[in-house]
């Protein structure tokens, strides 16, 4: 029980943070690394392609991610339209340069 207890502070005193505030600590249940460029293109997960993984356990992952996604959305640090850009827009439109600034208005429509 007293090791229990050594534990249970050990763990408490990591999700401290440097402002004595305390943050939730949790465990990461996927190690994700990804390589991008030149010949690299690589997506692993857990030590494992992801494209080579069964398709049930493709699944439980990305059920996983969209999970942290809704936990993130609850805590302010993804919004709704990070989600919406993760799409290509069906249709865009840029508006003429402001005389004033020289700057332009880009928009762009999704239709979902």
């Amino acid at each position: 029980m007293k090791k229990l207890k050594q534990l249970y502070l050990c763990l408490e005193s990591l999700s401290m943070g440097f402002s004595g505030t305390r943050k939730l600590l949790k465990m990461n249940k996927y190690k994700i690394e990804m390589s991008r460029g030149c010949t690299a293109d690589a997506f692993i997960v857990n030590n494992e392609d992801y494209y080579d993984l069964p398709e049930d356990k493709q699944k439980e992952f990305v059920d996983y991610v969209i999970e942290q996604i809704r936990e993130a959305m609850n805590r302010s640090e993804i919004h709704a339209h990070t989600l919406v850009e993760l799409f290509q827009p069906d249709n865009w439109e840029t508006s003429e340069r402001c005389e004033q600034c020289g700057d332009s208005v880009h928009t762009e429509y999704w239709n979902l």
